[in-house]
């Protein structure tokens, strides 16, 4: 029980560090996105850095599930072949 409370506070404190980050980042993506294009645009500007932040986010979470994957099967072989070897 208590591996799971500290493993869940863990987790916890690592995605309120992860949302503090992604709004520093979000400030100073909007900040590059309105000096860059013009100011007076607001809605429109607005709407396609949301268009262009969600394309990413989807882009890089894709990639990192196939990472995860990717890492999983390796893990699971090694494991496989490991246990094979105490075997022999």
């Amino acid at each position: 029980m208590k591996y799971e409370v500290i493993d869940k506070i863990a987790t916890l404190a690592a995605v309120a560090f992860g949302l503090i980050v992604a709004l520093a980042w979000n400030q100073a993506i909007v900040a590059l996105f309105t000096s860059v294009l013009t100011p007076t645009m607001g809605i429109p500007v607005l709407i396609g850095y949301a268009l262009i932040i969600t394309v990413i986010a989807v882009v890089i979470t894709i990639w990192l599930g196939r990472m995860s994957q990717r890492a999983k099967s390796e893990a699971e072989a090694t494991e496989i072949s490991e246990k094979g070897q105490k075997a022999a």
